[in-house]
């Protein structure tokens, strides 16, 4: 591409990123600066929450649009990430500017992480699934580095058909101002990362969303059910107690100290035995719970469906369906 042509595409894309909106390069390749939604049932056809920012609900990043976010779609396939990542940082290294490519991160269906880093993380299985049917990334970079866009998505085009697999055309990109909605489920898609681009800090009220469904889904799929783990947290709260927290635990699940280390590793509750208590962050997922019950115990069964049919087309983080 000549470099009045690579002007050229980087002011389209920044036009429309601009914007809050989502931009196709070429035939496979979706570009924004928010969440992306993927609904199984029309494969050739991508939705944009506008008001959902990707770095925002990816990595709780203050500001907004920071983070670039990118699916290429492609047949179903376990993509190797290594060959991926290596394809983004030739890319960073073409665009003159390698030092960007600590910034980006990748996650394809056999895994993910920094493109500069181990690629040991993105094994969750949940998440490799959902990864079957495109190829994910994120770049932290300023609207002047636009023009490497077009490098990214030439390289890594060129790696997946290297690994004999067939890209897939978007044909239709749909904006969806609407920020109405059940919080969305993150939790196939939550895993360990040596991303650069996390920005820990207090989340905003999406972000606190998403995270309070991941943990609410987590515990509810270690008690069985939704109403399991209300009926517990309630027994904790719960000023006059007609059971031993811990007592009840250990009757129904035959190991109480083995639910305890989950739930602490969540940061829902304090204390052993008979002094167990709710912490804020327990009283908080409680409350959330009662209000979004249904919708959790809808998350919890496509997860498990997910689980058990492992080839099906799923959502990536990025991408989230309506009404999840």
């Amino acid at each position: 591409m000549r470099l009045d042509e690579l002007a050229a595409f980087a002011a389209e894309v920044n036009a429309r990123l601009d914007r809050g909106l989502g931009v196709r390069a070429g035939e496979t390749a979706l570009i924004s600066r928010r969440v992306h939604v993927i609904n199984p049932a029309r494969p050739g056809e991508a939705q944009v929450k506008c008001v959902a920012d990707a770095g925002r609900v990816f990595y709780r990043r203050s500001a907004l649009d920071e983070v670039v976010h990118i699916d290429i779609f492609h047949a179903l396939a376990d993509v190797n990430h290594y060959a991926i990542a290596q394809a983004s940082r030739r890319a960073a290294d073409e665009f003159s500017r390698a030092a960007l490519a600590d910034f980006i991160d990748v996650q394809t269906a056999t895994g993910g992480g920094r493109v500069t880093g181990s690629l040991n993380y993105g094994r969750k299985p949940s998440l490799q699934t959902a990864h079957r049917g495109h190829v994910h990334l994120a770049v932290l970079m300023p609207r002047e580095m636009s023009a490497l866009l077009y490098y990214l998505v030439r390289n890594v085009e060129q790696a997946i058909q290297s690994q004999g697999v067939e890209l897939r055309r978007l044909d239709r990109i749909v904006n969806d101002a609407d920020a109405g909605g059940a919080p969305m489920d993150l939790s196939p898609y939550s895993c360990s990362t040596d991303s650069l681009l996390q920005e820990h800090g207090q989340p905003d009220k999406l972000s606190d969303d998403c995270a309070m469904m991941r943990d609410a889904l987590d515990a509810s799929v270690d008690f069985g059910s939704v109403a399991s783990l209300t009926s517990f947290l309630e027994c904790v709260a719960a000023a006059r107690r007609r059971e031993n927290p811990y007592a009840l635990l250990e009757r129904e699940f035959g190991d109480a100290e083995a639910m305890l280390t989950r739930l602490r590793a969540l940061e829902v509750v304090n204390g052993d035995g008979a002094s167990l208590e709710l912490t804020e962050k327990g009283r908080r997922l409680a409350a959330f719970l009662r209000r979004f019950a249904r919708e959790v115990e809808m998350e919890m069964r496509k997860v498990i469906r997910r689980s058990a049919r492992p080839h099906a087309i799923a959502l990536d983080r990025s991408d989230f369906t309506q009404g999840r």
